[in-house]
Parts: C-alpha cells; structure tokens; sequence
C-alpha cells in the first residue's frame, strides 16, 4: 500500500507551537470540550491577564491511495495539554463557551475545506502537492483572521450579545456544512 502523505497544521493558536503529534481530541458535536479538558498546569507568562487560552487546530493530511488519487483527511483537533484555564476562571461557563467556539470555528474550516477538496482531480505530483500546501496555507490565513476577529469583536466572549451573534452564525456555518463532516 504506498501512501506518500504530507502534514500541515493550520493553527487557531499561534502563540502557542504545535507538534503533529499531541494529545488531540477530535471535533465532535457530542463531545463538547470540558472545563477538565484543559490540562496545561501553568499558563505561558506572555499569558498573563488572560482567562484562558485552546489550543486547536486543523490536521490536513493528503495521501495518495493505490488507485493513484490524492486524497486527504481533515480533521478539527483540541490539545488539552496546550491549553489552560485560570484558576479563577475554571468554572465561568461564560468563558467555557467562548473557548469551545474557537474549536466549532477550527470545525468550520475543516468542512470548507473538505467541501473545497472534493472532486479536486489532483495526481499527488510535487506541483500539485506544493499547490494543496499554499491551499492550506490560504486556509490557515483565513482561520487566524477569523479566530482574531472573534476574539476582537466579542472582546474575548465578555459582550455576550455579539457571543450569541457568534455562536449562532457558527452554529448555522456548521449545519450548513453538514455534508462535509
């Protein structure tokens, strides 16, 4: 079985340095993530003032199966042990809620994603694989600036108007997408 593959992680946290290879929990709207799931001991010292910080990103790994098609898995991860909570801040479900929807948005991307890979009639030559990696690179672009325009716009969850504004916008996103999950 000769499967050549190639790993980018599009990161929502990019203060943070991300290794392929983490502890990750994969989206699933049946498993939303918990205040437990945050298992980073100390939050990092460029931290400080902050309530907390997740750790998600996309895990986007194209292959080329035997019949010669490219093909790819994407998937939304959390990695727990890259991401904390203040400790006066582990049971405010206000600021859970703002956490979990930067992981749904990872999610969004992943399904856009996925809708756009669809039917892409690549081989898995070096161009075509140089071609996905500026893809994701795009990609990565869009998520970071619509993480930051969540985080900008709901001041970090505290409006909780434009929290319910985000949160349904993300919700109808998702559902829109269904058929990428």
């Amino acid at each position: 079985m000769g499967r050549r593959s190639l790993l980018v992680l599009i990161t929502c946290a990019t203060a943070m340095v991300m290794r392929a290879q983490v502890d990750p929990i994969f989206w699933d709207a049946g498993r939303p993530i918990t205040f437990t799931d945050y298992r980073l001991a100390q939050r990092p010292t460029i931290a400080e003032g902050y309530a907390a910080a997740t750790t998600c990103a996309l895990y986007v790994m194209p292959f080329t199966a035997d019949d010669g098609k490219l093909q790819w898995d994407v998937l939304a991860f959390f990695s727990p042990s890259r991401s904390w909570f203040s400790p006066f801040s582990k049971d405010d479900t206000a600021i859970l809620a703002h956490e979990r929807l930067h992981f749904d948005l990872v999610e969004v991307h992943a399904r856009e994603l996925r809708r756009f890979l669809v039917g892409l009639p690549l081989r898995g030559s070096r161009s075509e694989v140089q071609k996905l990696k500026e893809i994701f690179q795009s990609r990565r672009a869009l998520l970071d600036a619509e993480q930051a325009v969540y985080d900008g716009e709901s001041v970090h969850g505290t409006y909780r108007a434009v929290q319910a504004r985000w949160e349904q916008e993300v919700a109808d996103r998702l559902k829109a997408l269904e058929a990428y999950r």
